[in-house]
This record gives C-alpha cells, structure tokens and sequence, in this order.
C-alpha cells in the first residue's frame, strides 16, 4: 500500500495499491561516422507508475495520472584514447509533457587532472503542475501548509525532525 493525496477524501490523503516498473535496453554500439574505432554506450529506459486504485480525472481526485511514463535517453563516448568523453541524456514524462537534456564533454588530462564542460536544458510543456513527486506532493501544491495529520505519521522526514 501507497499513501498519496486524493482530493475527493475529506483530509486529501488516500492509500492504495501501485506498481512501478521499468524496461531498459543497454548495448554497445558502432556509429563509423562520428567514431570509426570505438562504440558509443547507448542506453534508453522507459518507467511507469501505475495507481491501481486511480480515481478521479484531471481536476478532481488524485493529482496524477492513473500511469506516469517517463523516458530516459543515455549515450557516452570515447575518443584520444578514452582521455575524450562525450556524455548526453534526455528525460520525457509524459503527463506534464516536461523534458531535461545535457550534454558535457570530459578532458582527462592526467590521472589527477580533468576539464569538464557542458549544459542542462529544462523545459516543459501544457501540463506544467502535474508531476509524480511521491509521498512530498503535500509541500509544492498550491496552497499547501505541510503534510496532514495522517501523512505526518507515515513520513520518515516528519517523524524524525519535524516540518522542514
């Protein structure tokens, strides 16, 4: 059993049953044109949770949708020896349709020095206050002052130091 806010209970806290789980897919693989002589490591996972006891829809109920996809992208490379790094990521949810990419690129110059450089991108889309943030949706929804009474006794950070 999971515990997760659900406005249609009088003190917005509801429990039920939820299954997450993943799928990945890892290889090693050859693309000659950007490097003819090494693999590039591409990794791609797809993860879902599923309230079994959904209810509600997009403005009543439970704050997120009955399934919560998310779509990781990974790829890394190696150049000069492995003293080159190229490193990239993407994230899709889809139920706030929000997206996070980066890239760097790492410079081994020694066994004790590196340079690294790169950038983040976040952005997101129509659905920008839907999002799976687990047992901690009480403190970012709108209007919220901290968890209830009945989130507080569950809650490992509350029970051991309080409010934040």
């Amino acid at each position: 059993m999971s515990c997760y806010n659900n406005t249609m209970r009088s003190d917005w806290v509801d429990e039920g049953d939820v299954m997450r789980f993943s799928l990945g897919f890892d290889r090693p693989t050859f693309i000659p044109f950007l490097n003819k002589d090494r693999t590039f490591f591409l990794s791609l996972q797809i993860f879902d949770t599923w309230y079994l006891d959904h209810e509600g829809d997009k403005n009543t109920g439970m704050f997120v949708d009955e399934h919560n996809w998310i779509t990781t992208f990974f790829f890394i490379g190696n150049y000069m020896r492995d003293k080159v790094k190229p490193i990239g990521f993407y994230v899709w949810e889809e139920a706030s349709n929000s997206h996070v990419a980066g890239f760097n690129v790492e410079w081994l110059i020694d066994n004790h020095w590196s340079i690294k450089s790169g950038f983040h991108l976040i952005w997101g889309g129509d659905r920008n206050t839907t999002h799976d943030t687990g047992p901690f949706t009480n403190y970012i929804t709108e209007g919220s002052n901290g968890p209830t009474e009945s989130f507080r006794n569950i809650s490992l950070w509350t029970r051991t130091t309080g409010y934040w």
